[in-house]
């Protein structure tokens, strides 16, 4: 019996682990659309996002909707000083990592935010950050939209 107990666990760790591979993945092919404008990967009939929300079920609405909330509460400048819209987008990643920590959300969504914010840092003129900010924003309305749909009934 003690044999099997250990087995079983051992399977659902390789699976746990599988599971979080298959997240990352989708993490990274969202950012790419995000960065690269490519908003029809995100929006077409079995899409990338819509994905990521069947997979994330225990991602809290409530917390998603906050951050979508201080997203958008970031003015976006694509000549003027497009580095404070820049700073304020990294603001949020302390929130998030923190939300984490209290189980509201898993590593796949810091790892989106995270992703993203790399991605960002290395972008040259401030008309490509204004609009992949935008477009994360446009992401983040979508993943709430798929996360009701998909998440956990209570």
């Amino acid at each position: 019996m003690y044999y099997g107990n250990k087995r079983e666990n051992i399977q659902n760790k390789h699976r746990k682990k599988e599971k979080n591979e298959e997240k990352y993945k989708l993490v990274e092919q969202i950012v790419d659309a995000i960065v690269t404008g490519d908003m029809v990967k995100l929006t077409k009939p079995d899409n990338i996002l819509e994905e990521f929300a069947k997979k994330n079920k225990e991602i809290n609405m409530t917390q998603l909707r906050k951050f979508f909330n201080n997203l958008n509460n970031i003015k976006i400048e694509s000549y003027g000083n497009p580095n404070e819209s820049v700073s304020k987008f990294m603001l949020l990643l302390p929130f998030v990592k923190y939300a984490k920590a209290r189980n509201l959300v898993d590593d796949s969504f810091v790892f989106l935010f995270e992703k993203f914010s790399e991605q960002l840092l290395e972008m040259k003129t401030p008309k490509d950050k204004a609009q992949a900010i935008k477009n994360f924003q446009e992401a983040m309305k979508y993943l709430i939209a798929y996360s009701k749909y998909y998440g956990e009934k209570k």
